[in-house]
Parts: C-alpha cells; structure tokens; sequence
C-alpha cells in the first residue's frame, strides 16, 4: 500500500482563518460530515433521525427553530427494522408536517438489512461507495449503526476503523 501525505498536508497559509460549516440542519447536523444521533434503546433516535430528514427535504425549520438545507436525495441503510415499517413512519411525519408525500416519494430510498453491508469490510465498502455514487445519493443515514458492523462499541480503537470508514 503506498501513501499519497503530500496530497493530504495543508499550510496554514492556505487554509481561511473565517471557514464555517455548513449545515443540513442548522447546528445539529453539518453537511458532508459525520454525525450521530445516540442514547438508550428505545429512545426514539430513528424517528428524530426520520423527522430531521424530513424537515431538510422539505426546508422546513426543524423542531420549529433551526434552519435547513435540502439534500437532493437520501439513502438511510437499515441494520434492523422493516422497510415498510420505516417508510410508514416517514410518510406519517410528512403528513404532520403537512408535506405533500409525492415530493419527496423519489427522492428516499431505504436499504434494507439483508444487504449485508459490512462498513469494516474493505469489499462491502467499495459496493456501497459505488452504489452511493452511482444513484447519486448526498444524504445517507446508517440505523443502528451497531448492526453495520463487527466491532466491539465499547472498544475505542475498534469503533475508530467503523468511524474512519465512514469518512
């Protein structure tokens, strides 16, 4: 394996001393970057998650208060549950939001957990790379991301390989 370090060292010279991210959902989700919603089982993190990418595709404030951005078109890779299950809650906060369900109908799409992606695992990682960028996909949601992968969560330095291929 050979290591390209020029290509990756930045001067401080060319770096902007007033560089601001950018937000899909104002101060709570940047865009192109890593993100994660965690806390106890059952605590509702999918619906928060469905809702705020709700809220981004129809550029509507989230919880009322912070601003959005669209994202083209979202991927949301399920490492449990049911598609139709998944997609019902979606379609039910639309409508909460009074969101007509046809504009955003082509733009989600759910991967289901028996696509057997494996985001330790150099092969699956080139398959979904390739079909992220094929469809065309700028959004994409892992749930739960414990299912996408065989390392041991508790264990920093195993979690950090998860973690660095999602980058």
């Amino acid at each position: 394996m050979t290591f390209d370090i020029a290509k990756h060292a930045h001067s401080l010279s060319s770096l902007p001393d007033n560089w601001v991210p950018s937000w899909t959902v104002e101060a709570l989700w940047q865009t192109h970057g890593v993100n994660m919603l965690f806390g106890a089982p059952r605590a509702h993190k999918s619906t928060l998650r469905d809702y705020l990418i709700a809220c981004a595709f129809a550029q509507r404030p989230a919880l009322g208060r912070f601003a959005t951005a669209a994202p083209q078109k979202a991927l949301i890779v399920l490492g449990e549950g049911v598609v139709e299950g998944e997609s019902t809650r979606f379609y039910r906060i639309l409508d909460a939001l009074g969101v007509e369900r046809g504009a955003l109908h082509d733009r989600i799409t759910f991967l289901d957990p028996l696509c057997g992606i494996q985001l330790d695992s150099g092969p699956s990682l080139k398959a979904l790379r390739a079909y992220i960028e094929g469809e065309g996909f700028d959004f994409v949601s892992f749930d739960p991301l414990f299912n996408l992968h065989r390392q041991k969560e508790n264990d920093a330095t195993a979690i950090g390989i998860v973690l660095q291929a999602l980058r």
